[in-house]
């Protein structure tokens, strides 16, 4: 799962600044918080396939597996949607001070996460949903959860590394609590 942080307070005499960075900074904490649910209702789906097939492969329990299909869709289509509304906002949020690092660090975060949407777990949703998966789609979705927590996590925390920075210019007081 992606590395989280949540900022407890933000202190500053200027309210310009603390506005820009609030409008960047606010919606990719909400981004992250929409992609812990789809890897959470991934682990979700992961735990009904051991649950509801026999030995045999055949379903025992047809109702829960269905259920988790359709919560991994929903956190799926509901990911997409933040990332691709937000993405065109935070292209709009007014420059200040001719600050455009943060801007572009979370642009490229999330067009990074679009990328992986459409992509890696496009596929993984593909795998979790076969009723029998091989070995071979277990090691490939292994493998693009993988390299998808990987590409994200190097974003976010370029992100974190100019919000930090970007921060300190400005006297901004950030608390960072991992979660």
């Amino acid at each position: 799962m992606t590395t989280t942080f949540f900022m407890d307070g933000c202190v500053s005499n200027n309210d310009e600044a603390v506005k820009y960075f609030d409008e960047i900074y606010f919606p990719v904490q909400d981004m992250i918080d929409f992609d812990n649910q789809f890897q959470e209702s991934m682990q979700q789906m992961v735990v009904a396939s051991d649950q509801v097939f026999k030995e045999d492969d055949t379903l025992v329990d047809d109702d829960d597996y269905i259920e988790a299909i359709r919560s991994i869709e929903e956190a799926y289509l509901n990911l997409g949607q933040f990332v691709n509304e937000n993405a065109n906002n935070i292209k709009k949020v007014k420059i200040y001070n001719n600050e455009t690092e943060l801007q572009r660090a979370a642009l490229t975060l999330f067009k990074t996460y679009n990328k992986v949407i459409e992509t890696d777990f496009s596929e993984m949703l593909t795998i979790l949903k076969m009723e029998n998966p091989d070995e071979d789609n277990n090691k490939r979705f292994n493998t693009l959860l993988k390299s998808s927590n990987a590409s994200l996590n190097h974003e976010l925390q370029n992100f974190y590394d100019l919000a930090i920075e970007y921060g300190e210019r400005y006297q901004i007081d950030l608390e960072f609590d991992e979660e």
